[in-house]
């Protein structure tokens, strides 16, 4: 354990941006079992994210990456530690934060449509003031023509898109992504990946996104937090220089090719 943190503090990251939108300050979480028994998922969490920044969360499974999302979108509570949200304690979910989860989680009796209004009808505004602009966000994300389809008539990349929607619907300032593409096909994902960071271009939202994939982390991001194994710690801040647009030929880069290798042995470093 002493090796793991070592490493851990040797790699530790620098300031993202002199304009943080997300800060975490030594959080850490504790899960205390049926038995009594204490279990540390994430240990002394020091990262921020700048505003519009792109940062992808990459480690392995098990190393409290959702979690750490979960506690940012005031779902769960740390147990030490603080989240800051444009430099103000985060105590509450608040329409300033859009969530995507890793399951669509969409309302099998509502059409499209009325799935991406309904976080407006939860905030208690008029759906019908906010139809047009959900019908512009599905001509964005290429489900123009969609609008009074039912989920069930939809493939499992296209309801993604639909909760990308229901998420920007609301036009939050941060974009929050959790293994968003992770129950997707290979192809159907690396298309989704182009696809979203087509409309962060567009958009220009903040994001932090969740993976476990090295290719998704590196080709999305502005800049990559690489995470330990449990206990999770932020072992290194990685900025990604790679020119935009960015498209699935640059795996085959060399330049990309040093950062996945970076990544690896950061990972493969962090866990011994």
């Amino acid at each position: 354990m002493r090796r793991s943190s070592a490493r851990a503090a040797e790699l530790a990251p620098a300031p993202s941006t002199d304009d943080p939108i997300l800060q975490f300050r030594n959080l850490s979480m504790d899960y205390t079992g049926r038995s009594g028994r204490v279990t540390r998922a994430l240990d002394g969490i020091d990262a921020s994210v700048g505003r519009d920044e792109f940062v992808t969360l990459l480690g392995p499974s098990g190393c409290g990456k959702s979690t750490l999302m979960k506690i940012a979108a005031s779902v769960v509570r740390a147990t030490g530690g603080e989240v800051l949200f444009e430099g103000r304690p985060l105590a509450k979910p608040t329409s300033r934060i859009g969530m995507v989860f890793q399951q669509p989680i969409l309302m099998p009796w509502r059409s499209v449509l009325d799935n991406v209004l309904f976080p407006i009808e939860m905030m208690g505004r008029s759906p019908r003031k906010h139809a047009e602009q959900a019908r512009e966000l599905l001509e964005l994300v290429g489900l123009k023509g969609f609008e009074s389809a039912m989920p069930s008539e939809l493939s499992g990349g296209m309801q993604q898109r639909v909760a990308i929607c229901r998420a920007l619907i609301y036009d939050p300032v941060l974009l929050m992504m959790d293994e968003p593409f992770a129950a997707l096909d290979a192809m159907t994902r690396e298309d989704l990946g182009i696809e979203l960071l087509r409309i962060w271009s567009e958009r220009r939202k903040t994001v932090l996104f969740v993976t476990h994939s090295i290719q998704e982390g590196i080709l999305l991001a502005d800049r990559v937090l690489v995470m330990t194994a449990r206990p999770g710690r932020i072992a290194a801040s990685i900025p990604i220089t790679l020119p935009r647009p960015r498209g699935m030929d640059m795996v085959s880069t060399d330049e990309y090719g040093r950062y996945a290798q970076q990544i690896r042995s950061i990972i493969a470093g962090a866990g011994h």
